[in-house]
C-alpha cells in the first residue's frame, strides 16, 4: 500500500496543529512526483483505513510507492530538532528504543532531504497570533480534565449563562481564609476566569479513564479541594497511575503535579508546548488551537519568541514554568534513557520577572512581603518588609508601626505598586483584609518563623564556624530592621521555590527603606499622593499627574529614581540647592544640556543588564550591548566637562569608578572576539581558556582530515563533494550513477545526486561533531563564567549609574522648565524652624504644573506664615477654584523640594518636614467608614502629626453631620491649627466659621472672587484669590451651570435666603440671650439687618 507523504512543512503542521492543519488546499499538499527519502515509522495506533478513507481524510490524493533503485543498506533517518517535537510512546517492536528529539510520531512521515525548509517559526507566529475572539466559548482551565474531543467534531462548551449538569464534577470555591497557592487571576485588575466545565456523558468516561488523578483530585498529602490545608499547587499521582503511563507523560506529570497552579512551557524541539489544563489557558488568554496528541490536548509556541508569549501570561497574572532539554539526543542515546532529559529551570512570576524582554524598561515590578512585628497589637499594627525588584536586583527592607486607619501599609502600597504579595498567615488581620481588598488572592506558602527555620537549615544561610564571620546571604541591613527579617525568610523560601534564590539574592543590592519623618525625607502619605495625583489620577493612569509632568528622563534608570524622588523629597536644605545649582546650569547652557541628553538617550537599561550579567543569563547580544553602554556613559561624562564646577556633576566626573570602568573594558575586549560576538557568535580569544583552545584545535585537525579524504575520493569521482543536512554533515555526494564503493552508506537519493557516507569519513564525522558539542557547551559555559566577572566592578558600576540617574533627571528638570509657557523659577529655600508661625510659604504668580497645557490659567499671589498669618481661611463659590489653589501651594513644595522648578515668578518657603491632605469626600465601605469618618481620621493624622514645619491643607470639614455638628468640627479644628502655628489653608463653605474666627491673629480670611450680576442668575468666575470672605457659595447659580431646571434653582434660591435671615435671628438672640460682648452682637446684629433688606 502506498505511503502518504509530506512535506517537512507540512509534517511539522500536522504533528502541530492536528487535524487542524489538514484543512490546507490540494495544491499545497500535493506530493513530490518520486519518493526522495526513506520513512521513518511511528507506532500504529488507529485501525488501518482504506487508502480512499485516508486520501479523504488528508484532503490529497493517494500515490502510489515507487520503489527506490538503489540497492545499498538505507539509514533509518530521525526527524530533526526542526521539524517535528511529539510524543514519547513505547511502541510494541523489538528492536531497541531509538532516542531521538521527536521521540515518536503519531503518523508514517517521508523526509524529503532536498525540499527547503521553510521558516517555521514565522509560519507558526502567523497561524497562532490571530487576535482573540472574547465572546467565544472559554476553555476550562480548572485542574479537572476536560474530555479529548473527537476529531472532526467541536468540542461542547457551556455559554456562560447555561448551567453546568447535575452529575458533573465541580470544583470547590475559593474561600478567603485560603492563603496558599497563586491565583491565576492579577492581583492587580482580580481577573474573574470563568471556569465552564465540559460534560458530555461517555466522555467523562473517558477522561476519568486517561487521568483519574485529575477527576478526582487530592493534593500531594491526600486532601482533596475544601479540606482544611488543602495545597493547589500539588497533584497526587500513585505509583501504579504514573507506571501506566508512557515515559513522556511520566516525565511531564513529574513536573506539573508539583506546579498545578503554573502554566508549564514544556520544550520540545524547536517549540515549547501546553498540556492539557495549561493548553486550555494557552487556548484562551493567548488564542492558540488546541489539538490532541496521542494521548493529552495540546498546544504550544515557537522556542524563537517564548519570551513574548510568556510576558502576555505574565501580565494576565499568572506563574510561567519553563522546561528545557538538557541533552541533545545523541547524548541521550549513549545512555539508558529512552527519552531526552528535560528538567524544569526557572518559574517566573508578575513579580519575579528577571529577564530583560520581558518587563517594560520604564516599569517597575516589585514582590513585597510583609511578616508581623513583635510589638504588633490590634489597635496598632506593626511589621516588616522585604520589597524586591527582581529585574534589576534591588532589595528594599523597613519596618511600618501603622494607624489603626493602615496609613503606613497603604502609603506602601501606592509608592511601590506591587505586582505580588506574600503574607505571613499570622499578620494582623486587618492587614491581610486590607492587602485581599486591594490586591485580591495573595500568596504565601508558610509563616515567617517556619520560613526562616527552612532559611537557617539550608547549607547557604548556615551559621559561619567563627563568630566573627557573615552568614551567606544575609545582608548587613537586617541587623538595622530585626523585624523584617521574617519577611526576608518568606522572600527567601519564594524564591528558592521558584528556582531564583542563587540567582537574585547572591547579587543583589540592599537597601533600608523609610517612610516616616525621620527618615529625612520629606512626608507624604497615601492620602496626599492620591488627593496631590502625585503618581496616578483618579482613573490609575498617569495624564495629569506630578510625576508625567517633570518625567523626562530618558533613561530607565533615570525614570525609576524619579519616582522615588517624587515619593520622598528631600528634607536637607544643601542637597537641594545642589540639584538646584546642576538644574540652573543645565538652563543656562542650552547647547551642553542638549548634548547631554541627546547621549543619554542612547544609555539603555544598563542595571538590568548587570543584574542578569551577574547571573551570567545574558544573551550575548545583550552583553555587547551592555558593554557599549558603559562606553556611552564615558560620552555623557565628555558631555559634562564645562560643567564640573557645580557639587554634584564635579564629583560625577571625577568619580574613581571611571578608571575601574576602564579596565573593566579592556578586561572584556580582551576575552572574546568583539566583531564576531555582534554577528552573535561568540568566540573566545586565543589564550583566554586552555580547554577551550584544546577543542578548537581537535575540530580543526579534524576538518583537515576529512578534507583529505574528500581529496582522496576526488581522484576516482571528480565530481564528488562534501554536504552538510541539518546533523548529517560531510555527506559525499556524487551523480546517482557513479559507482561507489560497497562499503559507502546510501544517505538518500534523487534523480540528480546521491548521498552516502563513506565507511572511513562516519568515524571522523561522529568525532567532529562530538568536538563541536564539546566546543559549544564549552563557550555557553565560558559566557556565563565572563558575565560572571561582571562582579568584580559591581561597586564602579553601581556608582556610575547612581550618577547617570541623577544627571539625567536634573537634566529632564532644566528641560520641563526651558519647554514652558508659564514662568517658572528654582524657589529660595530656607531652613526649618522651631518656632510656631515661624515657616513660611510666598508665591508670586503661582499656577499650576498642569497650567501650560492650558490657555488663560490665572496665576495667584500667595502669603502663609512668617510675617503673615500662619492659616489662610478661603472661601468662595463653588467651581470658583479654591481646591486648585490648595493643590498649587502643596505641588510647589513638592517640586522646589526634589530640586526641580516652581511654575511661580517667584518663590520662597521654609523647608516642609510634611505635607498633610485632607480632601474630598468618599468613604470606605469595606472597611467601615463612612464619609464623615474618612474625614476626621484625615484630620486627626493633620491634629496629630503636624509640626511648625508642615504644610497642611483641607478642603471642608464635617460633611455628613449637621450643620451644627458640622460647624463645631470645624471651629474646633481650625482653632487647634491655629494655635500649633503650621502652615495651612482651610476651605470651607460654612461663612459662619469665618465670622466666628476673625479675631484670630493667625487667621486669615481669603475668597476666590466672582461676580453675580444683580437680578440674574449667571456667574463669572475670576479664579483671583482676594483677601475678604464672601457670604455665600452661590450653591443655586452653580446648579444653573450644571443643567437644573430654572423653576427649581429659582424655588432653592427662596429657600436659601429665607434660612440665611432666619439663622441670622436666631444666631442674635443667641448672643443677646448669653451676654456675648458688645463687638459680637454688633457683628450678627449688623449680619441680621443686611439679610433682612
Amino acid at each position: 500500500m502506498a505511503p502518504k507523504q509530506k512535506t517537512k512543512v507540512q509534517a511539522t503542521l500536522l504533528s502541530f496543529f492536528g487535524a487542524g492543519a489538514q484543512q490546507t488546499s490540494k495544491a499545497t499538499m500535493q506530493p513530490a512526483p518520486t519518493p526522495k527519502a526513506v520513512k521513518t515509522k511511528a507506532p500504529q495506533r488507529t485501525p488501518k483505513a482504506t487508502p480512499a478513507k485516508r486520501a479523504r481524510k488528508a484532503d490529497k490524493p493517494v500515490v502510489q510507492e515507487k520503489p527506490v533503485k538503489a540497492k545499498q543498506p538505507q539509514a533509518s533517518v530521525a526527524l530533526d530538532d526542526d521539524l517535528l517535537s511529539d510524543f514519547e510512546d513505547e511502541a510494541p517492536t523489538s528492536q531497541p528504543a531509538a532516542v531521538s528529539n521527536n521521540d515518536s510520531s503519531d503518523e508514517e512521515f517521508v523526509v524529503d532531504a532536498d525540499e527547503p525548509l521553510e521558516d517555521l517559526d514565522a509560519v507558526l507566529a502567523t497561524l497562532s497570533s490571530q487576535p482573540v475572539d472574547r465572546d467565544r466559548p472559554k476553555v476550562d482551565v480548572s485542574p479537572a480534565v476536560s474530555p479529548m474531543p473527537q476529531r472532526g467534531k467541536a468540542r461542547t462548551m457551556l455559554d456562560d449563562d447555561e448551567e453546568e449538569d447535575d452529575d458533573e464534577p465541580s470544583q470547590p470555591e475559593e474561600t478567603d481564609a485560603v492563603l496558599a497557592g497563586f491565583s491565576p487571576t492579577s492581583p492587580r485588575k482580580a481577573r474573574a476566569a470563568r471556569r465552564p466545565t465540559v460534560s458530555t456523558g461517555k466522555a467523562d468516561k473517558e477522561a476519568a479513564t486517561r487521568f483519574p488523578f485529575l477527576v478526582h483530585r487530592k493534593d500531594a498529602k491526600g486532601r482533596r479541594p475544601g479540606d482544611p490545608g488543602f495545597d493547589s499547587n500539588t497533584l497526587l499521582i500513585t505509583p501504579d497511575q504514573m507506571a501506566s503511563m508512557t515515559n513522556f507523560e511520566q516525565q511531564f506529570w513529574a513536573v506539573k503535579r508539583d506546579h498545578m497552579d503554573t502554566v508549564i512551557l514544556f520544550k520540545k524541539g524547536k517549540f515549547y508546548e501546553m498540556f492539557e489544563g495549561d493548553a486550555d489557558v494557552g487556548h484562551r488568554e493567548l488564542d492558540l488551537r488546541i489539538t490532541e496528541r496521542v494521548n493529552m490536548r495540546m498546544t504550544g509556541v515557537p522556542e524563537s519568541g517564548w519570551e513574548r508569549w510568556a510576558a502576555k501570561l505574565l501580565a494576565r497574572g499568572y506563574r510561567v514554568g519553563r522546561v528545557e532539554q538538557v541533552e541533545t539526543a545523541a547524548q541521550a542515546s549513549k545512555g539508558k534513557s529512552k527519552i531526552i532529559k528535560r528538567e524544569l529551570i526557572e518559574v517566573l512570576t508578575s513579580g519575579t520577572v528577571v529577564d530583560p524582554d520581558m518587563v517594560p524598561s520604564r516599569s517597575t515590578t516589585f514582590l513585597l512581603a510583609l511578616a508581623p512585628d513583635p510589638a504588633d497589637t490590634a489597635t496598632a499594627p506593626a511589621y516588616g518588609f522585604v520589597l524586591m525588584n527582581a529585574s534589576s536586583g534591588l532589595f528594599h527592607m523597613g519596618r511600618v508601626a501603622d494607624t489603626p486607619q493602615l496609613d503606613g501599609l497603604r502609603t506602601l502600597l501606592h509608592h511601590s505598586d506591587p505586582r505580588e504579595v506574600l503574607v505571613d498567615p499570622t499578620l494582623n488581620s486587618a492587614v491581610i483584609a486590607h492587602m485581599r481588598r486591594r490586591l485580591g488572592r495573595l500568596c504565601s506558602t508558610q509563616t515567617a518563623e517556619d520560613a526562616i527555620a527552612a532559611m537557617n537549615g539550608h547549607p547557604r544561610f548556615a551559621e559561619a564556624e567563627a563568630a566573627d564571620a557573615p552568614r551567606q546571604y544575609v545582608p548587613a541591613v537586617v541587623t538595622q530592621y530585626p523585624a523584617a527579617t521574617g519577611a526576608l525568610g518568606m522572600v527567601y523560601a519564594y524564591l528558592r521555590e521558584l528556582k531564583l534564590l542563587d540567582e537574585l539574592v547572591a547579587n543583589g543590592a540592599w537597601t533600608a527603606y523609610e517612610l516616616t519623618t525621620q527618615s529625612g525625607t520629606l512626608q507624604l502619605d497615601v492620602s496626599t499622593l492620591e488627593n496631590l495625583a502625585v503618581l496616578t489620577n483618579d482613573d490609575g493612569g498617569s495624564a495629569g499627574t506630578l510625576l508625567e509632568y517633570v518625567d523626562r528622563a530618558k533613561t530607565a534608570m533615570g525614570h525609576r529614581r524619579l519616582r522615588d524622588w517624587v515619593c520622598r523629597p528631600l528634607r536637607g536644605l544643601a542637597e537641594i540647592q545642589e540639584r538646584q545649582e546642576v538644574v540652573r546650569a543645565f538652563m543656562e547652557d542650552f547647547g551642553v544640556l542638549q548634548t547631554t541628553v541627546g547621549t543619554l538617550d542612547r544609555v539603555p537599561d544598563v542595571e538590568r543588564l548587570v543584574s542578569r550579567a551577574l547571573s551570567g543569563k545574558l544573551p550575548l547580544g545583550h552583553f555587547l550591548r551592555l558593554l557599549r553602554a558603559v562606553e556611552t556613559c564615558r560620552e555623557v561624562r565628555a558631555a559634562l566637562e564645562s560643567l564640573a564646577g557645580t557639587a554634584i556633576v564635579g564629583e560625577f566626573v571625577a568619580a574613581d569608578h571611571w578608571a575601574s570602568v576602564d579596565d573593566m573594558l579592556a578586561f572584556f575586549y580582551g576575552a572574546f572576539d568583539v566583531a564576531q560576538a555582534a554577528e552573535g557568535k561568540f568566540i573566545v580569544n586565543d589564550g583566554f581558556h586552555a580547554n577551550h583552545d584544546k577543542t578548537r584545535a581537535l575540530i580543526a585537525k579534524l576538518e583537515s582530515e576529512l578534507e583529505d579524504r574528500l581529496a582522496d575520493i576526488q581522484v576516482d569521482l571528480p565530481h564528488a563533494k562534501f554536504e552538510h543536512l541539518q546533523a548529517e554533515r560531510y555527506q559525499v555526494v556524487v551523480r546517482p550513477d557513479d559507482a561507489v564503493p560497497n562499503d559507502w552508506r546510501l544517505m538518500s537519493r534523487t534523480k540528480a545526486k546521491a548521498r552516502y557516507w563513506p565507511a572511513d569519513v562516519a568515524p571522523l564525522v561522529r568525532d567532529h561533531a562530538a568536538a563541536t558539542d564539546d566546543l559549544k557547551a564549552i563557550q555557553g559555559g565560558l559566557l556565563a563564567d565572563v558575565q560572571r566577572d561582571v562582579s568584580r566592578w559591581r561597586g564602579a558600576l553601581n556608582g556610575l549609574l547612581d550618577g547617570i540617574a541623577t544627571i539625567d533627571i536634573l537634566a529632564a528638570f532644566a528641560s520641563v522648565a526651558l519647554s514652558s509657557t508659564q514662568s517658572v523659577c528654582l524657589p529660595t529655600l530656607l531652613p526649618e524652624v522651631t518656632e510656631p508661625g515661624a515657616a513660611s510659604f510666598t508665591a508670586t504668580g503661582l499656577t499650576h504644573p498642569s497650567a501650560s497645557r492650558a490657555s488663560g490659567f490665572i496665576p495667584n499671589d500667595v502669603a502663609i506664615g512668617g510675617a503673615a498669618p500662619s492659616l489662610l481661611l478661603l472661601t468662595g463659590p463653588n467651581l470658583g477654584g479654591k481646591s486648585t489653589l490648595l493643590r498649587q501651594v502643596s505641588l510647589a513644595v513638592i517640586l522646589g523640594q526634589i530640586g526641580a522648578c516652581v511654575p511661580a515668578a517667584a518663590c520662597e518657603f521654609t523647608i516642609a518636614d510634611a505635607v498633610l491632605t485632607r480632601c474630598g469626600a468618599r468613604d470606605l465601605i469595606l472597611s467601615g467608614q463612612s464619609t464623615l469618618h474618612v474625614e476626621l481620621s484625615e484630620a486627626a493624622r493633620i491634629l496629630n502629626t503636624a509640626t511648625p514645619n508642615s504644610l497642611a491643607i483641607l478642603d471642608e470639614l464635617g460633611r455628613g453631620a449637621s450643620s451644627t455638628d458640622g460647624h463645631a468640627l470645624g471651629f474646633a479644628a481650625v482653632t487647634a491649627i491655629a494655635e500649633s502655628g503650621n502652615r495651612a489653608i482651610f476651605a470651607t463653605h460654612d461663612h459662619s466659621l469665618v465670622r466666628d474666627v476673625r479675631d484670630s491673629d493667625r487667621i486669615e480670611a481669603y475668597y476666590m472672587a466672582c461676580e453675580v450680576p444683580e437680578g440674574s442668575d449667571d456667574i463669572k468666575f475670576f479664579y483671583k484669590l482676594t483677601k475678604g470672605s464672601l457670604n455665600s457659595s452661590f450653591g443655586p447659580n452653580v446648579a444653573k451651570l450644571a443643567g437644573v431646571a430654572q423653576t427649581i434653582v429659582e424655588h432653592a434660591q427662596q429657600l436659601a435666603a429665607d434660612r440665611e435671615r432666619l439663622e441670622a435671628g436666631t444666631a442674635l438672640i443667641a448672643a443677646l440671650e448669653h451676654g456675648a460682648g458688645e463687638a459680637f452682637v454688633q457683628t450678627r446684629a449688623a449680619e441680621w439687618v443686611r439679610l433682612m433688606g
